[in-house]
């Protein structure tokens, strides 16, 4: 009608996580901190229960670790299925909740095996088909979604959840089996899955701008126009499509490089106790060069973070890399209580390349289609992880100790420095971020 004015329309209400007194990456850090704590755990676990559950059951070891070995390949057989999720609105929040119940069932069920079949079906199978929406696909596809600037200092508080279940774990394992039993143990494992796992992944949100924020809780975006020089080094990326990706023979060599380096991720962390008591040591000795593991493990996630807030992904793990294949032999030349000193320099690199290897994918390739991405690379990884603690073992079966899968984890770290040398990135394009795929 004329002469009357239409009331103006009530702006929508922000989102409750943009009205808090902080920024709400930092709860999505948290999260994955927790994630990463049970994950890594669960493996760190195995170490210390492969013993009793060796003489109880009379399984070989390489059984044992072989449904770990088969646990990473199925995760990583379902993650480009599952890795898309991750670039949809509350993708990440249902496939984290899902994965996290399943992962808690198949642990529950692993208390009432009686046979090496058994044991492979609920923790190799059923958990390995759950993993893929944990604590990996968080930290490689949702937390750098959140941080640029503060990449570096983010991915290390949200894996360093592993690195402190390496040192915490352990220790608590190694008590429960004394008063629990093997089986019980697994039980209490299973209940710290489902709450510090399955319950705390409806806080996961995709990115910042998903409830009205922007990345490293910034007021401004950073200022960066397509086809000129960055202003910054950690600038807005141009977010690349997965096939676009696919294109790039970079792209491959680049995997290649990535993935030869996490050999070492799965290998010798979960054979540490074995290794050490193999070459005369307690079991409360191995126990103790696992925690050591541990505490170094998370000093490197804080020391390389550090240079990640301040230079390319590319040399830091170039770094990581060479202190790995420079330090890896103190296993076969040291001795009694000094081999300890092996867990201080592998937790320092194996901790840093566990937390920061995926940071490559967005350093290269942009936010906008992490999840796809990460998700693709993710089977390459895993067929590297993943035969790790599976060769660790079979050393020990059939060669009587670790020297030849030592020598193997030297060339896998000199394959990955390599390989990062060539792979210069490709030139620094900035834009505003591509639109988030619904």
């Amino acid at each position: 009608m004329l002469g009357v004015t239409q009331p103006a329309a009530t702006p929508a209400p922000r989102p409750w996580q943009a009205r808090l007194p902080f920024y709400y990456g930092w709860v999505v850090v948290g999260v994955s901190f927790w994630m990463g704590f049970v994950g890594g755990g669960q493996s760190w676990a195995m170490g210390v229960l492969s013993l009793p559950m060796e003489q109880e059951m009379g399984w070989s070891r390489s059984a044992i670790f072989g449904a770990l070995t088969l646990r990473t390949y199925l995760g990583a057989f379902v993650a480009p299925f599952i890795g898309p999720y991750f670039d949809r609105p509350n993708g990440a929040r249902i496939a984290t909740l899902v994965s996290g119940t399943l992962t808690t069932a198949a642990l529950v069920m692993i208390t009432q095996v009686r046979t090496e079949m058994e044991f492979v079906l609920w923790f190799g199978v059923l958990g390995g088909l759950a993993t893929a929406g944990q604590a990996g696909s968080v930290f490689s596809a949702i937390i750098p979604k959140w941080f640029i600037q503060k990449r570096g200092t983010a991915l290390g508080y949200a894996t360093m959840g592993s690195g402190v279940a390496a040192l915490a774990i352990p220790p608590i394992v190694a008590v429960l089996i004394d008063v629990l039993g093997w089986r019980g143990t697994w039980t209490a494992i299973a209940v710290l899955t489902f709450l510090t796992s399955a319950v705390p992944a409806i806080f996961i949100r995709r990115q910042p701008e998903d409830v009205g924020l922007l990345p490293d809780g910034r007021r401004e975006p950073l200022p960066a126009a397509a086809g000129q020089p960055a202003p910054h080094p950690f600038a807005e990326q141009r977010s690349y499509t997965l096939g676009q990706v696919l294109h790039s023979k970079l792209f491959w060599v680049l995997l290649f490089g990535v993935s030869i380096g996490t050999f070492n991720n799965g290998g010798v962390p979960a054979s540490l106790v074995p290794m050490y008591t193999s070459l005369g040591l307690t079991r409360e000795m191995g126990v103790l060069g696992f925690s050591i593991y541990g505490v170094f493990s998370i000093l490197g996630r804080f020391g390389w973070g550090w240079l990640l807030n301040r230079m390319h992904i590319r040399w830091v793990l170039v770094a990581m890399a060479v202190m790995g294949f420079t330090t890896s032999p103190l296993i076969l030349v040291l001795h009694g209580p000094a081999s300890l000193l092996f867990s201080v320099f592998t937790g320092f690199s194996v901790g840093g390349y566990v937390a920061f290897n995926q940071v490559i994918w967005a350093a290269y390739y942009g936010r906008g289609h992490l999840g796809a991405i990460t998700g693709f690379a993710w089977p390459a990884r895993a067929l590297v992880n993943g035969a790790g603690p599976f060769l660790m073992a079979l050393s020990f079966d059939h060669f009587g100790g670790y020297g030849p899968a030592m020598g193997l984890v030297v060339v896998c770290w000199v394959l990955c420095a390599a390989t990062l040398l060539v792979c210069k990135p490709p030139a620094l394009e900035t834009a505003p971020p591509a639109p988030a795929r619904t």
